[in-house]
């Protein structure tokens, strides 16, 4: 019973849904969501052997599956009352929707077997399209295992900006393609000197007094490649803890700031200007490590540095002052775009 991989990969955020469960209830996806882990699996249909045998595993595996901090939904096609009657004759003790026109298993990418391991703000950690090793409950436990999704340190913060940090929004190779067209091509980014003598403002020398920094266009291909990634994983974030509806996304900057340089970006917002009045949200993507200093700085809010792992995004609003301090050793790559609402649009 081989599947093709699920529609969503990691750093997707997994859609909301509502279906019946068992007893004929619906409920909301969303609402099993108690700051845990999930691990969400698609079967066709319990009469089916193979895919029972796999539903079976679950059950099996539920308490280690607990234990790593992950709650079980499954999700299949068979009708409530065939449901209820499989809860009832094999103890299922974890939630079981009933799927019957196919909808949300379509919608989700899904033929056959599936499961998607979900981390505590429903992105994507991991997509097992077929029976791994003995089996799908064995392979989402083996990852949990493995990899465990990195959690912050309890605490009590005290200042902090409202920002956005989400995860795993490019991908390593994705990352490292930005950078090599950087390589290939880049030129001094900034704003240009006023007053030059020149009829061209791109000929102007470059004003440093605000930034300096090496940056690359990416080509209208790649831009739409970067802006579905944002579609997908970027704005549904913004929505939900902003209440925020994209309807415009810049096309991409990728950026270098480089420790022999002296590369900085000083404090500044991003929608002062009559041209760039319109941007809501600022988008940074992190695409490597292995750098000092640099980050990314909110004055208004305290002097922590916040940073990701290389895929990793910052998103905060363009009204908050903002900083990039100097990379004292080797050198920050870092793509950029903003967010653009209905209303910008139209000014725009």
């Amino acid at each position: 019973m081989s599947a093709p991989a699920p529609g969503f990969t990691r750093g997707d955020r997994a859609p909301d849904f509502m279906l019946p469960n068992p007893d004929g209830k619906f409920g909301r996806f969303y609402d099993r969501f108690k700051g845990n882990l999930v691990v969400l699996f698609f079967y066709p249909s319990g009469r089916d052997a193979a895919a029972l045998g796999e539903l079976l595993g679950f059950v099996e595996r539920g308490a280690a599956l607990a234990d790593a901090g992950a709650r079980i939904v499954a999700v299949t096609r068979d009708a409530v009352d065939a449901n209820r009657r499989l809860v009832d004759a094999h103890g299922i003790d974890f939630t079981l929707f009933s799927d019957p026109e196919g909808a949300i298993t379509r919608g989700y990418g899904v033929a056959g077997l599936a499961t998607l391991v979900l981390d505590r703000n429903q992105h994507v950690l991991a997509a097992l399209p077929d029976a791994p090793g003995d089996g799908h409950a064995a392979g989402a436990l083996a990852h949990l295992l493995t990899e465990p999704p990195a959690v912050g340190a309890p605490g009590i913060v005290s200042a902090q900006a409202p920002v956005l940090l989400i995860p795993n929004v490019f991908d390593a190779a994705l990352c490292e393609r930005l950078i090599g067209d950087w390589r290939d091509d880049h030129a001094e980014g900034g704003v240009r000197k006023r007053g030059s003598g020149t009829v061209d403002p791109a000929s102007r020398a470059v004003d440093h007094g605000i930034k300096k920094r090496l940056d690359h266009n990416p080509s209208d291909a790649v831009n739409r490649e970067l802006i579905g990634y944002v579609e997908r994983r970027i704005a549904p974030e913004v929505f939900k803890a902003f209440n925020f509806a994209t309807t415009v996304i810049e096309a991409f900057c990728v950026g270098a700031y480089e420790a022999a340089r002296g590369d900085y970006f000083h404090a500044h917002r991003d929608n002062m200007t009559p041209q760039t009045a319109n941007r809501r949200f600022a988008i940074t993507v992190n695409l490597n490590e292995g750098y000092e200093g640099g980050g990314l700085m909110f004055p208004e809010y305290g002097d922590q540095i916040y940073s990701t792992g290389t895929g990793g995004a910052i998103v905060f609003s363009c009204s908050l002052l903002h900083q990039a301090p100097p990379v004292t050793r080797g050198r920050r790559f870092v793509a950029l775009s903003f967010l653009i609402d209905q209303a910008g649009r139209r000014r725009g």
